[in-house]
């Protein structure tokens, strides 16, 4: 169930579009008012974007192989203690690109990051919803564990690839809060006005 739930294969809202669903449930649950909605879904946004560059570069970087060559190819791999199941598919169909580090890790870290600073803890009950099933989770980080896990579930992913995609997107998340989209302090705002008046008068 976790590996279908989680699976946001094509055609549907994808990953990011999982966790745009969650911060939905955050705006409405908070009130958030439109400047703090549309802060909260860019930085979102930015966060999830990041996140899949990160990961697609190190896929194409490392070419690691997926469960299902791995364990069918295991006897031709160098290593003498492996060994290999020819007949072994996974639960879900194998995407067409290398293993390492999974995407679904590095999105879900990644906006789990964005949420937690952006309410200022972990806790936050909500629903997640796919492939005809239904979860409820009290907080991100369970759910940020879930999504990871849902692809070793699915046998199209090793722990290692969920691990490091994890740890990864929250690196993404975290400094992409600290960093894009501040909010000025009102010394800074008027520090700015000062500056923009003094350029202008620059340039005539």
């Amino acid at each position: 169930d976790t590996a279908f739930l989680w699976r946001a294969a094509g055609n549907t809202v994808t990953p990011p579009g999982q966790w745009n669903q969650i911060a939905q449930q955050v705006a409405a649950a908070r009130s958030l008012n439109i400047d703090e909605s549309s802060r909260m879904f860019a930085l979102l946004g930015l966060a999830v974007a990041d996140a899949g560059v990160t990961s697609w570069e190190t896929k194409y970087t490392q070419l690691i192989w997926r469960p299902e060559t791995g364990i069918q190819l295991g006897d031709t791999d160098g290593n003498a203690a492996t060994i290999s199941d020819g007949s072994w598919t996974p639960l879900l169909a194998t995407p067409n690109h290398p293993s390492y580090t999974s995407g679904h890790s590095t999105f879900s870290s990644a906006a789990a990051a964005i949420l937690r600073n952006f309410i200022g803890g972990d806790n936050f009950t909500f629903t997640v919803s796919g492939d005809g099933r239904t979860r409820q989770y009290t907080n991100f980080t369970d759910a940020m564990n879930e999504a990871g896990m849902s692809r070793i579930y699915g046998g199209i992913h090793w722990q290692f690839d969920n691990q490091a995609g994890l740890a990864a997107g929250t690196g993404v998340g975290n400094w992409v809060f600290a960093n894009a989209l501040a909010v000025p302090t009102p010394g800074a705002g008027g520090a700015l006005a000062v500056a923009g008046l003094f350029a202008a008068r620059r340039r005539r």
